[in-house]
This record gives structure tokens, C-alpha cells and sequence, in this order.
């Protein structure tokens, strides 16, 4: 999986109490962010938002000195605001005002006991704690062609600001069967049949196919997809046309690279996960068209928490008895699935 990531809030005058916890943190193996490594060129409220934004875990460090200075407050409202877990590390006070209340990692003056304390602290269960979390924000995208753009748009920002992971996603084709072809490319013409997409949503989507297969090169991808259902909903030749470009992906990838598994149990909605960083979660499609209404959020707890539950449901996938006779039983053979796709598309030849 991911280190969990760790935003510090501190005081520039406890700089030297922020150096302690920063080795101490990476000890116990997550990775901590403070201000440091934000970005030239970006607006440092921004940045600065967007780093707690996708935390698992903000941890102020408290002490007489940080209790006065509005900056930690401020930011520690923003990170309570949003649902990101705290855990306050506290030396010569003790937790006040909006994290009253709240259990503080108290550790002595000199440091001494810090490393212990902190191994001492079952970071998962404040990450992901068995009760249930207040509401989580998401962002709402109500049209296909706003779907794209979020995603693309998001996704892009993340990546150059947190980082990214390998690609896990749940749907009927996957954006791997997404031409990487200009708007103009008669492919196009050929998918979108009686109902033609705009050049702009058409670039979107080619962009949406680069991005994540930027991403799955570097990293990875997790796929559960159902590509040998009946093709009459969309047609043979766009049925064909998706599998072909899915092999075309599979067949350039790195074999070790790709978990995949072609299932028979019908996809309902869409869900693309991004590293741990960003999960987009869809609606079931309108008739013959696309995804509609799409839930976004970066909340990495969430994300987090749909990561383990996607490997979960790939897990089952691979183990299921009951699979078609043509969908091969190991599930997660990238050569495998490759096999089955290249006979799918030879049977609707002849058909």
C-alpha cells in the first residue's frame, strides 16, 4: 500500500521540536509534509490548503509558543473542517479551543521519550477508525463531459503536487479502451455512432486515457472490467472497437504490471482510483452513453479506505467459481486476459 502521508503544523521559532518529529515520523515509516516542500510558483495559502487537504493525518505541534500564533489555529480549523483526522503533539500545554477534547501524544520537554511515544500510537485506527466519520466532501460532476474534465483537471494537479500510484479501476471497458487518437480520427467517428461527441470532449477523453496510462507505466493498474457482455446496448462494431484498443494497451504494457480480470458479474457505475490520492466514483451510465453524475474527493482516509475495499473485490473476483467458461479462472494474468480478449474479438468476427 502507501505511507501514510503526515502534514506538520508548526511555528518557525519550534523548528527545532518540527526537525525531531519529522525523523521521529519517518521511523515509524509515513511520510511527513511541512512547508518545505511546497512548490515555487504556487500560492502558498493554496498549497498550503491543498497539502492538508490530502493528508491522512495533521498533527499540530503544540507548545507554548504555536498556542499564540494564529497561523497553527488556522490551519487546524481548515484540517478539523474537512474531516482530516488530528493527532496534536503536545510538550508544555495541552490541546485548547477547537481541539479541546481532543487526545494529545504528550511528551516530555527534552524530547527523550518521543520515538517511543510515537511507536507507541496505532496510527491506523485514528486513520481509519472502526466508528463511522462525520460526511466527507466530495465534488459533484453531473454531465459526462464534466466528468472528464474533473477528472483530468484533478487528477493532473494531484499527481504534480502529491504524487501518484498505481491505477485501480472498476467498469465495462476502462479508460484503456479509450482511443489515444486526435478528436478528428474517424475511430471517433465510429464509436459515437447517431449521437456525435464535440471535439473538446472528445480531447478530454484522450487526455483521461494519457493520464492514467502515464500513470499505470510508472505504476501499475488494478483492473476489474466486464468487455465479453452482450454487444448489442452499443453495438458490435464500438464493441469491437473497445476491445481492440484494450489490447492494443495490454499488449504495449508491462505484463507484471497489469492485475487484471475479466468478470461476467454485470459493473454498476464506474470507479477510477488514482494512488491514494483522488477517487472518482460514477453513477450507472445513461442508456447507450456515458457515466452521469460522478462523485470526486481527495479525502485520503476515503480513498484510502476504497483502495483496501477495490482489492478486496479484485480478490474475489480472481476466486469466483462461477465464471464464464471463456474468462479465465486465475483472473489476474495480464497475458491470460489477453488470450481471452484476442478469442472475444475473433468470435464477433464471425458473427
Amino acid at each position: 500500500m502507501y505511507p501514510f502521508r503526515v502534514f506538520l503544523s508548526y511555528t518557525a521559532q519550534d523548528r527545532w521540536l518540527l526537525e525531531a518529529v519529522v525523523e521521529s515520523l519517518l521511523d515509524v515509516g509515513v511520510h511527513p509534509w511541512w512547508d518545505k516542500e511546497l512548490r515555487p510558483g504556487r500560492l502558498f495559502l493554496d498549497e498550503i490548503k491543498q497539502k492538508i487537504a490530502t493528508a491522512h493525518l495533521f498533527v499540530p505541534l503544540l507548545t507554548s509558543i504555536s498556542s499564540l500564533r494564529p497561523w497553527v489555529h488556522q490551519e487546524t480549523g481548515f484540517a478539523v473542517g474537512i474531516n482530516v483526522p488530528v493527532l496534536p503533539i503536545a510538550i508544555d500545554t495541552l490541546p485548547h479551543a477547537m481541539l479541546e477534547g481532543t487526545q494529545a501524544l504528550v511528551v516530555r520537554e527534552d524530547l527523550s521519550d518521543l520515538k517511543e511515544r510515537l511507536r507507541e500510537v496505532d496510527l491506523e485506527s485514528i486513520i481509519l477508525p472502526l466508528r463511522s466519520r462525520p460526511p466527507v466532501l466530495y465534488s459533484i460532476a453531473d454531465l459526462p463531459e464534466s466528468r472528464t474534465e474533473a477528472l483530468v483537471a484533478q487528477g493532473t494537479n494531484l499527481v504534480a503536487s502529491v504524487g501518484s500510484g498505481r491505477i485501480r479501476q472498476r467498469a465495462l471497458f476502462s479508460s484503456f479502451s479509450i482511443p489515444d487518437e486526435p478528436p478528428t480520427a474517424k475511430v471517433w467517428q465510429h464509436l459515437d455512432r447517431e449521437q456525435p461527441r464535440s471535439d473538446y470532449y472528445r480531447g478530454l477523453l484522450r487526455e483521461e486515457r494519457q493520464l492514467l496510462e502515464r500513470q499505470a507505466r510508472a505504476y501499475g493498474c488494478t483492473l476489474i472490467i466486464t468487455p465479453l457482455i452482450d454487444p448489442g446496448p452499443v453495438g458490435l462494431l464500438v464493441h469491437q472497437i473497445r476491445i481492440e484498443t484494450l489490447i492494443g494497451f495490454l499488449e504495449s504494457a508491462e505484463k507484471h504490471l497489469v492485475d487484471i480480470v475479466l468478470t461476467n458479474s454485470f459493473q454498476v457505475g464506474n470507479e477510477t482510483i488514482m494512488g491514494d490520492v483522488l477517487l472518482a466514483r460514477a453513477l450507472p451510465p445513461q442508456p447507450n452513453r456515458d457515466y452521469r453524475q460522478t462523485l470526486f474527493t481527495s479525502h485520503a482516509p476515503t480513498v484510502l479506505q476504497a483502495c483496501r475495499a477495490f482489492d478486496e473485490a479484485f480478490r474475489y473476483e480472481c476466486r469466483r467459481p462461477d465464471l464464464s467458461p471463456e474468462i479465465p479462472a486465475a483472473g489476474h494474468s495480464c497475458e491470460q486476459a489477453l488470450e481471452a480478449l484476442r478469442a472475444r474479438l475473433r468470435e464477433l468476427s464471425r458473427g
